[in-house]
């Protein structure tokens, strides 16, 4: 083929049948004209062909690396109308409960006495009606913690109890003073006494001694010992339990040298509160009496024994501790009021006064004797 000349680009558009046809000089002088026929393209210079890139080029061809995309032109919208602006209602703040009664509050919860916040609960409450639930729940609060403290209290009493040894969790008290006697005798004397508590888990052991003793003109006029010790087993914390009762006593001026007494039975918690106990007890009862005239006497009898502690206040305590054997023939009755004070620390004053009645004394003594003792006590 010489004279003719066909990129090798334009040859792979037109086809293989084209490019033969072309490249033929004969083929090429009898082709009809034709109108239509569109101009022939520009040549472009050698070693740039001419449109698209065909295949080979493309293949060959580096990528362009693609330009960033901007921020998008900004839009402008007009003829729009602003919108109305839009109410909302926000109801008022619930009202608040006043600051002073608020810290009037929490100056009784402060003192941890429910007896105090109860009635200053009740005084807020009644002067501002319209905060009623406010005031329950601060109540509410206060006796959910005391009730917490409690248990946890009671908790770490009994740990301290299943861990303690025979001679530990005893307390007491010692009293010491004077006392004053009417009745077979009218004199002044000294008198002396030691009561010894522990509490456990199920037992509660109580033991109680007293010593009186006095002069009137150098005779000696009263000499009393006591000793007692009584045990009790709960059955139930708050209200029964039962007991065990071992005394000794010796009182000449009264009619006997010595005189024993032995009782079991029932008792019933009336009242079990920090603040007041008041408990009764009964059960048959075995005497044994040494009068002075040397007559003895030995019978079964019954035992009965009320025992309040009254807490009145954070410093005065009353007390009242009362006993009657009741029997054929001579029936006792024992009865001791007391009023302690405390002073400074563990140290306080205590008032008595003590009743003994005989329904039948021995001949040349009188049914019923008293003594009054005032006396300094020491807890421990």
């Amino acid at each position: 083929m010489s004279g003719f000349h066909i990129p090798i680009s334009s040859g792979t558009r037109w086809g293989v049948p084209f490019l033969v046809a072309f490249a033929h000089p004969a083929f090429a002088q009898n082709m009809p004209p034709d109108e239509e026929k569109p101009a022939e393209p520009t040549a472009e210079p050698a070693g740039e062909p001419a449109g698209e890139p065909n295949v080979f080029d493309r293949a060959f061809e580096e990528p362009m690396p693609e330009e960033p995309a901007g921020p998008p032109p900004p839009l402008y919208i007009s003829n729009l109308r602003p919108l109305p602006p839009i109410l909302v209602e926000v109801p008022p703040p619930p009202p608040v409960l006043p600051p002073s009664v608020r810290a009037m509050l929490d100056a009784a919860i402060a003192t941890q006495d429910k007896a105090k916040v109860a009635a200053v609960v009740d005084l807020a409450k009644d002067t501002n009606p319209g905060f009623k639930d406010e005031i329950d729940d601060m109540e509410d609060a206060f006796l959910a913690r005391q009730a917490r403290l409690a248990r946890e209290e009671k908790r770490q009493k009994e740990r301290r109890i299943r861990a303690a040894g025979l001679l530990d969790m005893w307390t007491g008290k010692v009293e010491a003073g004077a006392l004053r006697e009417t009745g077979n005798t009218r004199s002044l004397g000294v008198t002396t006494g030691v009561t010894v508590n522990r509490e456990g888990l199920q037992w509660v052991h109580k033991v109680h001694a007293l010593f009186d003793y006095q002069k009137t003109n150098g005779v000696k006029t009263r000499e009393q010992y006591l000793l007692s010790y009584e045990p009790q087993w709960n059955i139930n914390q708050d209200l029964f339990f039962l007991y065990g009762l071992s005394k000794f006593e010796r009182d000449r001026f009264q009619g006997y040298n010595q005189r024993y007494s032995i009782s079991g039975g029932v008792g019933y918690r009336i009242i079990n509160t920090d603040r007041v106990k008041l408990s009764i007890q009964s059960g048959p009862a075995w005497r044994k009496v040494n009068f002075t005239d040397g007559t003895n006497e030995m019978k079964v009898n019954g035992l009965a024994a009320v025992n309040l502690d009254w807490q009145l206040n954070d410093s005065v305590k009353l007390t009242q501790n009362a006993d009657a054997y009741v029997q054929s023939g001579n029936s006792t009755l024992n009865s001791t009021t007391a009023l302690e004070a405390s002073l400074i620390g563990n140290l306080s004053a205590k008032a008595s006064y003590a009743v003994e009645y005989n329904s039948e004394p021995l001949e040349g003594s009188v049914q019923t004797d008293t003594i009054t003792r005032f006396t300094l006590v020491y807890g421990f």
